[in-house]
């Protein structure tokens, strides 16, 4: 997973915050601007993530406090800037991969709320009865979590607060979508459904617990990695300061090769997109099926629904700054679109020009987007993708793959790749003419993190953070 930085607005002082993890697997904060670093000191701070381990990466989400933070099945979200960080983890042998944030109407920077995040995760134990619904009183009602705007929502939350054993050992879920949308909660008899008051209600569901299913709860969960060593071959060999150190520096070694191979698209699985690390993270899920989780509340809680089948092998998502209309995801060298937040998808686009393998998608604005290829030029659309045309100016970095990622104006485009050192590459007229402003930057490897409003962030893979700000004109984009 590629190193990231979170950032939001100061709690107190008006500073920015940023949160961030030093090499892969030690979160770090500063909530002065950078000026002190790392954080959680203070009973301010909160939870810290020491739960985290090799992999993990945390996330800003635009200009707010708001920051979620990943590893495997933990994901962590703060409200404070990564101020007490709270954890969720992801059952079903889940593995959680890079967010990707909806922005409020007539802002290209303030998120929305509504998150999406590719997760692999087995599938719940709950079996849905279509079209149905039932009544539970007594012992057997459990309560209800209010209204739900869908069922998997609904069912969502049986699983997490199971999981978390919130709602007394629920069993049964029931979405009363023929009416008032709200979810009850049941406890019943599973293994005699005959004796439930089962109706017909067109537009309900029942989500029965199957019966032979058994859910683990987060504390087993977190017993099964408690005291782990963060490297298991380590018992097997010297462990004598020397040897110790050795091993460590090996380690980095390799993990700085394969980061720089990763983001710049060397070696790749073909039509793979440079935030392959996304995909990979999740290889300990296995064969596990691919859901797309959606957060309505920056993080806080989640819902998800499971992608069709080809695009099973993993996607990335890609969204509009300025428009929520569409929601693009990115898998096997080809962009799909959903035009329903997320629930369906269509067949793969392919206008007029759009030919290759497409590894990312950039978007300026709704007209405005390119897209990088596989060992050639990006193609660039100007009237929203009915026509693509390729992008010469990069001829001579065509055969190395690099990023692309606009400022939250959308007026400057920035680009970072490895030709022998580290390349950084500003426009600001979308790519027709670049200025290289490598000399600033003096490691051998890294590329972009993220903007923070005109300001460029690059990760040196390691060897510490770069940032510079950026003069931008007030043209029209």
């Amino acid at each position: 997973m590629h190193p990231a930085i979170a950032m939001g607005d100061n709690l107190t002082e008006g500073k920015t915050c940023v949160t961030t993890a030093l090499w892969d697997w030690s979160p770090v904060a500063s909530w002065d601007g950078g000026d002190h670093w790392p954080s959680w000191q203070t009973p301010d701070d909160g939870a810290s993530m020491g739960y985290f381990g090799e992999g993990g990466g945390c996330y800003g989400l635009g200009e707010s406090k708001n920051v979620i933070c990943g590893h495997h099945h933990d994901l962590a979200y703060s409200s404070r800037c990564g101020k007490n960080m709270s954890r969720m983890i992801v059952p079903g042998n889940g593995a959680v991969t890079p967010p990707t944030f909806e922005r409020q109407v007539g802002s290209r920077s303030i998120p929305s709320g509504r998150i999406y995040m590719p997760t692999t995760m087995a599938r719940p134990p709950y079996t849905a009865m279509s079209d149905k619904a039932l009544t539970c009183e007594g012992k057997e009602s459990k309560g209800n979590l209010g209204v739900h705007n869908d069922s998997r929502s609904c069912m969502s939350q049986l699983y997490f607060g199971t999981l978390y054993r919130w709602y007394s050992d629920a069993n049964v879920a029931v979405w009363r979508g023929d009416t008032d949308k709200i979810c009850y909660l049941c406890k019943l008899d599973l293994t005699n459904r005959g004796s439930w008051d089962v109706v017909d209600a067109k537009g309900a569901v029942i989500y029965p617990q199957d019966a032979t299913a058994t859910i683990k709860t987060a504390e087993e969960y977190e017993a099964e990695t408690a005291g782990k060593a963060k490297y298991d071959d380590d018992r097997k060999y010297d462990l004598s300061p020397e040897a110790t150190e050795r091993r460590v520096m090996h380690k980095f070694d390799k993990h700085v090769e394969k980061m720089r191979k990763l983001e710049y698209n060397e070696d790749a699985m073909e039509g793979q997109s440079p935030a392959a690390p996304s995909v990979e993270s999740v290889a300990a899920g296995g064969s596990n099926p691919w859901w797309l989780f959606v957060s309505p509340n920056h993080g806080l809680n989640w819902t998800f629904v499971e992608l069709p089948e080809n695009l099973q092998g993993g996607i990335n998502i890609v969204n509009d700054p300025t428009s929520a209309a569409t929601l693009y995801g990115l898998a096997g060298g080809r962009i799909y679109r959903s035009f329903d937040k997320g629930i369906t998808w269509d067949a793969p686009w392919t206008p007029p020009g759009m030919v290759g393998s497409i590894s990312n998608l950039i978007i300026r604005d709704s007209k405005f987007m390119i897209v990088t290829r596989s060992h050639d030029v990006p193609l660039r659309t100007q009237d929203g993708g009915k026509t693509w045309a390729p992008m010469y100016s990069l001829t001579a970095l065509a055969d190395y793959g690099f990023n692309l990622e606009y400022s939250w104006s959308g007026k400057t485009l920035a680009l970072s790749t490895v030709m022998g050192r580290s390349l950084i590459w500003v426009s600001t007229d979308d790519g027709d003419t670049w200025v290289d402003e490598s000399g600033d930057y003096t490691a051998l490897s890294g590329g972009i993190a993220q903007w923070y409003d005109n300001k460029l962030f690059i990760s040196s893979m390691g060897q510490g953070i770069a940032a510079k700000v950026f003069k931008e004109t007030k043209k029209s984009v």
